[in-house]
This record gives structure tokens, C-alpha cells and sequence, in this order.
């Protein structure tokens, strides 16, 4: 799984060990599950040439799960605070003082403890998040083999205790392709994190791929 990342000019740069509580355990268990029949029914796409070499059919993207491009989910509410800054910095073993001491962070320019990049906070009301829009995608024809393709991270301004997110989850993109794994649905989720104020802080854009 690859991460990429980008910044606004503004936001803090202490910290090297990029990590999104929401690429949590229980996300990359649920993604790397492939179950027997979705083997069985990716088996079912492969044809053999006239050289016998398999030719792998690239996946069609049907009427009904393009109509599920725009779909959302959300949002979904987040609250950033001190001791989970601090414990999350811990755990990713960032000792920034940006993310640990109270004191030298109130002396900072942003006057108070800031997030590491990409710490949204956690959960404090219930709702769907975007593991949901993977679902309906099944629903709606999928294949039902899924894997993490990895995470683009856009900063666009600092997270800091105090702040309530707002995370709106939607399907940007559909593509059908052709890969080893045989028909593949490579799909584009983009989570876009607003803060208390009405500005936007960051925005996510997870790829997926069904097979």
C-alpha cells in the first residue's frame, strides 16, 4: 500500500511517520479479506489463446455502478483532542513537542497541541463511514475480492486540540482495468475533513480494488 501526501504552506512539517487513524487495524483486515467465492469468480473471467496464454478479460463498468459515482456517506463527526493527540503520537513514536507537551505547544505560533498530519480525532457520533460505499458497490455488482491500493493525503490547514471534524465520504471515480488478479473494479473514494469554522483541513483519497 502506497501513501502520498501533500501540504499547504501553513501546515506543520514535524513529523515523518504519516499515519491515518482511519487506516486502522480493522480497515486493513477488512480489506485484505478475499473470500473462496470471490476466487471462484474471478476464475470464471480467465480465457486461454490460441498460444495458451491467458488472457485476462478487463472489467466492465456496468450502468449501475456508474450511478453510484457522487454517491456519499456521512458525515461523520470527529473531536481532536489533547490526550489523544498525545497518545497517538506516542504510538507512532513522533516525539515532535508540537504533539506532546502542553506547555511548549501553547508557545507556538498556533497556541495550543497540534495533530500530527493526518490524525483526524476520533469518533464521537455514529454513522456510516466509507467502508459503507465498498458495500454498495458489491450490492451493485462489484466483484467481492477487495484491497487496499493505497492513500492520497492532501493538508490544506492544521488540526489542533479543540477542533470538532467533519468527515464527508463520496465515490469520485470508477475505472474497469485489466490485472493479474483478473477483472478489476479500481475505485476512488475521497474524504473531505471540515473543520468547526466552515474551512476545510483535508482531504483523503483512498483507492480500492475489487476483483
Amino acid at each position: 500500500m502506497k501513501t502520498s501526501c501533500t501540504y499547504s504552506n501553513d501546515y506543520p512539517k514535524g513529523s515523518e511517520s504519516l499515519f491515518l487513524s482511519v487506516l486502522s487495524t480493522e480497515r486493513n483486515n477488512y480489506l485484505t479479506h478475499a473470500t473462496s467465492a470471490a476466487l471462484r469468480w474471478k476464475q470464471s473471467f480467465k480465457k486461454i489463446n490460441s498460444y495458451g496464454e491467458l488472457i485476462m478479460a478487463e472489467f466492465i463498468v456496468s450502468d449501475s455502478l456508474k450511478q453510484l459515482i457522487g454517491s456519499t456517506v456521512g458525515p461523520i463527526i470527529t473531536k481532536v483532542e489533547e490526550g489523544a493527540i498525545q497518545r497517538y503520537a506516542k504510538a507512532v513514536g513522533d516525539e515532535n513537542p508540537l504533539y506532546t507537551d502542553v506547555e511548549y505547544a501553547a508557545q507556538s505560533r498556533w497556541g495550543r497541541l497540534m495533530a500530527p498530519p493526518g490524525f483526524a480525532g476520533w469518533a464521537i457520533s455514529p454513522g456510516h463511514d466509507l467502508f459503507h460505499l465498498v458495500e454498495k458497490l458489491i450490492a451493485a455488482g462489484a466483484p467481492r475480492g477487495n484491497l487496499d491500493g493505497g492513500v492520497e493525503l492532501e493538508f490544506l490547514a492544521p488540526v489542533g486540540a479543540g477542533d470538532i471534524l467533519s468527515a464527508l465520504s463520496k465515490i469520485s471515480h470508477l475505472e474497469g482495468r485489466e490485472t493479474k488478479m483478473g477483472p478489476t473494479l479500481v475505485t476512488t473514494v475521497e474524504t473531505t475533513f471540515t473543520n468547526q469554522r466552515g474551512a476545510k483541513v483535508m482531504i483523503t483519497r483512498n483507492t480500492f480494488l475489487n476483483f
